[in-house]
């Protein structure tokens, strides 16, 4: 009877030894399961971060780009205002010389009429 009951117990232990290397295995799995994914999770981020990247080092190159165009053309349009403030002054000055013209021609013609007369 003891024997029996020793045999069944060895029975009964095998039989949760082996229960439980069955849910180790399957624990086992499952973590193994869970570090695939997890690794392509980490490789499709290390993917995405390069695109970024690369997606953010050409906006800041059009970004440069964009700024040196800005800048010329801000020098340009300094320019073509001192040319306009110039062209402004000369243009005074061609008014000015006009009307003095004009003044003097007044003046002459009136010589002539009283030479007419």
């Amino acid at each position: 009877r003891l024997e029996e009951q020793l045999v069944k117990s060895a029975e009964e232990s095998l039989e949760e030894r082996n229960q439980l290397e069955a849910k180790m295995q399957e624990v086992s799995s499952n973590l193994n399961a869970d570090l695939a994914a997890a690794r392509s999770a980490e490789e499709a981020l290390r993917d995405e971060k390069g695109q970024l990247e690369a997606e953010q080092a050409e906006l800041q190159e059009r970004c440069n780009g964009l700024s040196a165009e800005l800048e010329m053309k801000g020098s340009a349009i300094e320019e073509l205002e001192r040319r306009v403030e110039e062209l402004e002054g000369e243009l005074t000055d061609a008014m000015s010389a006009k009307a003095a013209t004009q003044s003097q021609l007044i003046e002459v013609e009136k010589q002539v009429e009283k030479m007419g007369e």
